[in-house]
């Protein structure tokens, strides 16, 4: 389904500027999902992410969305991607990803016109997220 390459980088203000470089972790994924059975009469639309779930030493659970879309017809909800950037990296609050092992999982919530949000998944793919690629000096 998926795979990873990771680059360093700086990802902006929300990380402690005294550390310059934050590894960030590109990922590319086919994805083929059939979530037309969901639909009927009383969905309104479905909200479909992509997740990279992974544990660090500091916490058992993270998890970064890859890639999200909102369905709102039975017709889309047949999902066939070839070869797709994620619309947002991965990282991680201690600025290190590189090396680490992680679950991709199809994650939805069903949203109905009445009655409760309904929240399921599907079973993941392993990846492994490479080492960081070192520049070449001039």
């Amino acid at each position: 389904m998926a795979k990873a390459s990771v680059k360093m980088g700086r990802l902006g203000y929300y990380y402690d500027q005294k550390k310059p470089m934050t590894e960030i972790a590109t990922v590319h994924f086919d994805l083929n999902a059939d979530l037309s059975p969901l639909f009927n009469w009383n969905t309104k639309q479905l909200f479909v992410q992509l997740v990279a779930e992974y544990k660090t030493e500091s916490h058992n659970t993270n998890q970064v969305t890859i890639w999200d879309d909102i369905i709102t017809s039975k017709e889309d909800a047949i999902i066939k991607i070839k070869k797709k950037k994620g619309k947002y990296v991965l990282s991680d609050i201690t600025g290190k990803i590189a090396g680490q092992e992680a679950n991709l999982t199809l994650h939805w919530d069903l949203m109905p016109y009445v009655g409760l949000l309904i929240h399921d998944k599907t079973d993941g793919k392993r990846i492994r997220l490479p080492s960081v690629e070192e520049k070449k000096k001039k």
